[in-house]
């Protein structure tokens, strides 16, 4: 087949590069940096998860760079079959990695899982809609015993609102971008986080688990990306750390 006129293969493959390379580092910013994490913690390990996966970008990026290890859960098969193909161009929809699943009942076995990642988790109070506590039960059946899992912190905006607007924050000031809150506006939603992000952590220790908040020593690289959309509020500043609990001595 001939070449169209103008068609320069040094200057394409270029191109391609740059866009793989940022796609990359996008998905790295969204999904690990986000937790604290680089592309090599994800090197060397059995079995990643990725919880909560959407459409498997994590997977994906993994497997470009040689990291085989990565399975995506996610309960809904739609999102998980409208996976990236940009730079993956295996025509299977139905690789080994694709798993769906709900989060607090996994097909996993016991002991199996390295690390398991997720961008998002619920806080654990009464007020917030859901029972992340069943998840985290789940989440340490999987985990082995020196294993790990990093997950970032939910946004406010799943709490539920009445409980929210009695605190003086309403739907619309979450709607704001970070730059046109006032200060006052900015203090009061970085606290609330603070005090919600706390209380979820006392919750769960009191519950048995072991679970830390951890600062993010990768926050200033995450937020001045253009990828990751993040704003600099307490939960964009921090994220969870959970390990298996050890067994009380018989």
């Amino acid at each position: 087949m001939p070449e169209r006129p103008g068609y320069n293969p040094e200057a394409e493959n270029t191109k391609y590069n740059r866009r793989l390379q940022e796609h990359l580092r996008g998905v790295e910013m969204h999904s690990l940096a986000i937790n604290g994490l680089t592309y090599d913690d994800l090197r060397g390990k059995e079995r990643v998860v990725d919880l909560g996966a959407g459409n498997a970008q994590l997977e994906e990026a993994a497997r470009l760079q040689g990291i085989e290890n990565v399975i995506s859960i996610d309960a809904n098969p739609k999102t998980l079959a409208r996976s990236d193909r940009r730079f993956n161009k295996s025509d299977n929809p139905d690789l080994p990695g694709r798993t769906v699943a709900k989060a607090n009942n996994m097909p996993l076995e016991d002991e199996s899982v390295d690390l398991l990642v997720a961008s998002y988790f619920p806080l654990a109070v009464e007020e917030f809609k859901g029972r992340p506590d069943l998840v985290v039960e789940e989440i340490e059946r999987v985990l082995k015993h020196d294993g790990e899992a990093h997950m970032f912190p939910a946004h406010l905006v799943d709490i539920k609102e009445e409980v929210m607007e009695a605190h003086g924050i309403d739907a619309e000031l979450l709607k704001k971008d970070w730059a046109d809150r006032t200060a006052e506006e900015r203090a009061r939603i970085d606290a609330f986080e603070k005090e919600w992000a706390d209380r979820s952590t006392q919750m769960l220790q009191e519950l048995g688990h072991q679970v830390e908040m951890r600062a993010n020593a990768r926050y200033a690289e995450y937020q001045d990306d253009p990828h990751s959309g993040r704003g600099p509020t307490f939960s964009d500043k921090h994220y969870w750390v959970f390990t298996k609990p050890i067994p009380a001595e018989q």
